[in-house]
């Protein structure tokens, strides 16, 4: 989600299994590319450099090219998926670690903001010239009892100190929902209407804040949901739908 004009993609992605040897050749961009809807790509995937240094592959391939440093073997890696978007006329997302370590980028890259103190963050990545979104703020798998969406709403990812100039780089954020906890029984009515909450902030004005009345705005489109067959959760409390969820979602 992005604020308007923005053109934005909403990706889900899940990564299983081992970690990526970035030693070896990246997959053909004709089999990871060929859907994507707008010009930009999902966020590349933070670099763990825990799950190689026990890899004898690697250490192998780090030995045979004179790298001492998995940072080396990070911005090899990093690198050579970047270079393969940039070929495909695409414009890429990256986790803030690629910023934080140092990784050299093109000057169209967009940080993906996601750890807590964004707020530095946030100038840091836009001081350098950088585009940056958010998704600190917006975890929603970290839920509370009682009307939780509200913390979502009162996130604004342009409130840091930062220049106009600088606040004008942030093109907007995205929400996140992470899966330990999370399957086929509960992840729409985790996912909704709180991720309603995070849409109405990124594509509204600074200052439209008012707690009370996007309550009102959340309630009718939980109701509107519940009428689709959606069962999305009460956002505060007992409510009234015309339209109730019937427990029965509507087929595929």
């Amino acid at each position: 989600m992005c604020s308007a004009p923005r053109v934005c993609t909403l990706v889900l992605f899940i990564v299983k299994g081992p970690a990526i040897d970035p030693t070896t050749p990246p997959i053909s961009h004709s089999f990871i590319f060929p859907s994507l809807p707008s010009p930009s790509s999902p966020p590349l995937s933070p670099f763990n450099n825990s799950s190689r240094e026990s890899n004898p592959v690697i250490q192998q391939w780090m030995k045979d090219h004179g790298y001492t440093d998995y940072s080396k073997v990070e911005q090899y890696h990093e690198t050579t998926l970047l270079d393969l978007v940039a070929r495909l006329n695409k414009q890429y997302i990256v986790w803030q670690e690629i910023f934080d370590n140092g990784l050299e980028v093109l000057p169209n890259t967009v940080i993906d903001v996601w750890k807590k103190g964004w707020e530095d963050e946030m100038k840091r990545v836009t001081a350098s010239g950088l585009h940056a979104i958010l998704s600190t703020c917006w975890y929603l798998n970290d839920i509370s009892y009682g009307a939780d969406w509200t913390k979502y709403y009162q996130c604004d990812p342009q409130n840091f100190n930062g220049t106009k100039e600088e606040q004008e780089l942030v093109v907007g954020g995205h929400c996140c929902l992470w899966g330990e906890f999370v399957d086929s029984t509960n992840f729409l009515t985790r996912y909704w209407p709180r991720a309603g909450a995070v849409g109405e902030r990124l594509w509204s004005p600074a200052s439209v804040t008012d707690v009370n009345d996007a309550g009102v705005r959340l309630h009718n489109f939980r109701c509107r949901m519940l009428s689709r067959g959606i069962p999305a959760e009460p956002p505060d409390g007992p409510s009234f739908c015309t339209t109730e969820w019937n427990g029965i979602t509507p087929p595929s």
